[in-house]
């Protein structure tokens, strides 16, 4: 079976510096696919942060949920946000979303 290419979407992302916890949202719009994982990286200088999560397949997209990293390496600044997914099925990554913590 061949890997269909996706494009994986960041809905929302919030920091809390406090606990230097990152919460991002996203999904896969156009997809419905079960045993799919999403895939958060951020990344500021030579830092990355990545985290793999569950994702959950919907009536018309694979939601990947509240997706939490957290991590000491988490610090304010400008940081470039990138969703990747991947299952058996499909794969592929969002382009990379300059935000600021």
């Amino acid at each position: 079976m061949a890997v269909t290419s996706v494009t994986p979407h960041l809905t929302y992302y919030d920091f809390t510096a406090s606990s230097s916890t990152l919460e991002v949202g996203g999904n896969v719009p156009g997809l419905v696919d079960s045993g799919g994982s999403c895939i958060v990286t951020a990344t500021r200088g030579a830092v990355t942060v990545t985290q793999t999560f569950t994702a959950s397949p919907q009536a018309s997209s694979t939601e990947c949920g509240t997706m939490r990293l957290a991590s000491p390496k988490l610090t304010s600044g400008t940081w470039n946000l990138t969703i990747g997914y991947r299952s058996p099925r499909a794969a592929g990554a969002s382009p990379s979303t300059e935000v600021t913590l």
